[in-house]
């Protein structure tokens, strides 16, 4: 292999490097801020609750106290 062809290889191999970190670089940068434009989704904790129930099995396993309220809003 010529010199030429190994200095192609070596920059082709480089910036396919350098384009594999930076895109598996970009999920850390999007953390709760990216939250902050979502819409709220809104709705009653039974409706939502029997919702996750009879469409994929769910079912409370714990309930959490946060800021002086129990089991959600």
């Amino acid at each position: 292999m010529s010199t030429l062809m190994r200095r192609i290889s070596f920059r082709a191999a480089a910036f396919v490097a350098f384009a594999l970190l930076a895109v598996g670089a970009l999920p850390l940068g999007s953390g709760p801020a990216s939250a902050q434009g979502a819409p709220a989704v809104c709705r009653a904790r039974d409706g939502l609750l029997s919702q996750l129930e009879s469409k994929y099995g769910e079912v409370p396993v714990a309930i959490g106290v946060t800021g002086g309220v129990t089991g959600g809003r």
